[in-house]
């Protein structure tokens, strides 16, 4: 494998960021260069929050609201605006639905940072490890350099993807010289 003279720590790349956005911090211009985000990818974001799904049901809450108020008696306005301790009521229930939900997708948040940091710790120790027992020197830098892949190949599997796809970063260990093409497609 051709190294090009340059030392692991020139090569590397932040695993879960792409090497043009850690060359370049744009904050002030366009989504695609600032955050790496495509309008592709946003439309993709859109989609799955089934949108059709939310509007049909602001649609359908619009409608009843605009008949309570427009076709009915007074005397169901009235009810309405008496029953304002089971709206109270309601609105409570749902408000903590709605924290604890969002508790519990934070805990799961955290559980997958966590395990992540503990899984980029350990690729960080058999690193060292290997350095310090292994006697060959390009076997060990070889080794080195399969460890920092790692973390890029395991974000590839947990997205339902492979390192050599246009998403991730396997075009960039390439352009790197950290791995060849051939090693590249030979990663699951």
């Amino acid at each position: 494998r051709a190294n090009g003279g340059k030392t692991i720590s020139e090569k590397t790349i932040q695993p879960g960021r792409r090497a043009a956005s850690l060359r370049q911090s744009n904050v002030h211009g366009d989504l695609s260069k600032s955050f790496g985000i495509t309008a592709a990818q946003l439309l993709d974001f859109f989609k799955k929050l089934q949108m059709e799904h939310i509007l049909l049901q602001v649609a359908l809450s619009c409608g009843y609201t605009a008949f309570v108020m427009y076709a009915c008696k007074d005397e169901w306005k009235d009810r309405l605006q008496v029953s304002t301790l089971a709206v109270s009521i309601l609105g409570g229930f749902l408000s903590f639905a709605l924290v604890f939900r969002t508790q519990t997708c934070y805990a799961r948040w955290w559980e997958g940072r966590t395990q992540w940091g503990i899984m980029i710790y350990a690729c960080i120790h058999t690193a060292q490890q290997g350095r310090s027992w292994i006697r060959d020197e390009e076997l060990a830098e070889e080794f080195m350099v399969y460890c920092m892949i790692f973390p890029y190949a395991c974000k590839a599997m947990l997205r339902g993807n492979s390192l050599a796809d246009e998403n991730e970063e396997g075009d960039e260990l390439v352009a790197n010289e950290m791995i060849s093409r051939e090693e590249l497609n030979n990663i699951v």
